[in-house]
């Protein structure tokens, strides 16, 4: 439920996150279809690029997102990402793959 999709009107159909610029995009698509000029100031590559290199705004620009992006539960530090990625490695080939690891 955290996307959206836009430009459908014009052919160009891209899935992206739902946030104000997009349902902005959708109203805008509804009243005039097909006129790309009418939205296209909101879907320009610079309002991307301010969003997540200068401001950090994500609700002020469309950006694609995919349907994984529903599989997000949270975003963890690099290190317990990596700690969670060791010890579920860990617990793989100690349970499922044991016959298949030498002794020390």
């Amino acid at each position: 439920m955290s996307t959206t999709l836009v430009m459908r009107s014009v052919g160009n159909t891209e899935r992206v996150y739902k946030n104000s610029a997009a349902e902005e995009v959708l109203r805008i698509e509804a009243e005039d279809p097909g006129n790309f000029q009418a939205f296209a100031h909101l879907v320009k590559g610079d309002n991307y690029k301010r969003s997540f290199q200068e401001t950090g705004n994500t609700d002020d620009s469309v950006w694609s997102a995919g349907p994984v992006m529903a599989l997000i539960d949270d975003v963890p530090t690099c290190q317990v990402l990596l700690d969670d990625i060791v010890t579920t490695a860990e617990g793989i080939i100690k349970g499922r793959l044991a016959d298949m690891v030498a002794d020390e």
